[in-house]
């Protein structure tokens, strides 16, 4: 009898250990690194300029909440015009299995300014375009991050 109470209470342990771990990891299941490995992670629009990569670690998850996935894009400048731009990214993502899953024209993300926002999933990956307008540049921002558990 006492062989078997430590054994459930063994298996009581691990079973809490592992419910922690889990609880307390990244969500989405993909790190910035392997994120980096796929293509979309730099898809900048052809001749863009300032092109930055840009990256979030994510936040863990807790007792509080469920955290925030590892999140991986770049930042970049063109004189193309917002509409090319989002028919650039469409005409590259969808036939590689992305589908479109939302759009808005006039995002207020930022006060006093309106973007255009698409956003794209293929399996548990979900990539976002956000694009603006200053002065006669169009701007634009890419997230790539894993909308799994």
């Amino acid at each position: 009898m006492r062989g078997t109470n430590r054994a459930v209470g063994l298996l009581a342990l691990a079973v809490a250990c592992l419910l922690a771990v889990t609880a307390c990891s990244v969500p989405g299941g993909y790190s910035v690194a392997s994120l980096r490995k796929l293509p979309e992670s730099g898809l900048a629009y052809p001749g863009s300029t300032d092109v930055q990569a840009r990256h979030s670690d994510g936040i863990r998850g807790n007792v509080f909440g469920k955290g925030s996935a590892a999140m991986v894009g770049i930042v970049g400048t063109t004189t193309a015009s917002p509409a090319e731009v989002i028919a650039y990214y469409s005409h590259v993502l969808v036939p590689t299995g992305w589908e479109q899953v939302q759009e808005n024209p006039s995002a207020t993300d930022y006060p006093g300014r309106v973007s255009h926002w698409v956003a794209w999933d293929k399996g548990v990956l979900s990539f976002t375009l956000n694009i603006w307008t200053e002065g006669t540049a169009t701007k634009y921002d890419t997230d790539l991050e894993s909308t799994g558990a």
